[in-house]
């Protein structure tokens, strides 16, 4: 889901060849579609509290988590990481309570937890 809130009109969609498509579900036709270098295997939409932004946060067959613009399809920045980098495998995104900035937890094929504060 790329649309905030509960009038969710927006699908993005990821296939094995690196290939994204943005997808309206109420005409059913794709506004936007985008062939990158990466094969995403999880992509999670993450609406920035207090704000109707919402992001992509996506991980496959590379060392990075990525971060996606959901209607432009354009990666706006990365988590990586320079000690024991590996693909990473699951990943949530998630505020904390009594917090005010976001956190990235994930874990590698190896096991290796790797959290970021955004």
């Amino acid at each position: 889901k790329a649309s905030p809130g509960t009038d969710c009109h927006h699908v993005v969609t990821s296939s094995d060849c690196g290939e994204m498509f943005l997808w309206d579900t109420v005409d059913g036709l794709c506004q936007e579609t985008k062939k990158l270098n990466l094969v995403h295997t999880s992509i999670q939409s993450y609406r920035i509290p207090e704000s109707n932004l919402v992001r992509l946060f996506c991980c496959g067959f590379y060392e990075e988590v990525h971060v996606m613009d959901p209607y432009s399809l354009t990666v706006i920045f990365a988590l990586s990481s320079r000690i024991t980098p590996d693909w990473i495998s699951s990943f949530h995104v998630l505020r904390p309570r009594n917090r005010q900035d976001d956190v990235v937890l994930a874990l590698t094929t190896s096991g290796t937890v790797k959290v970021w504060t955004l």
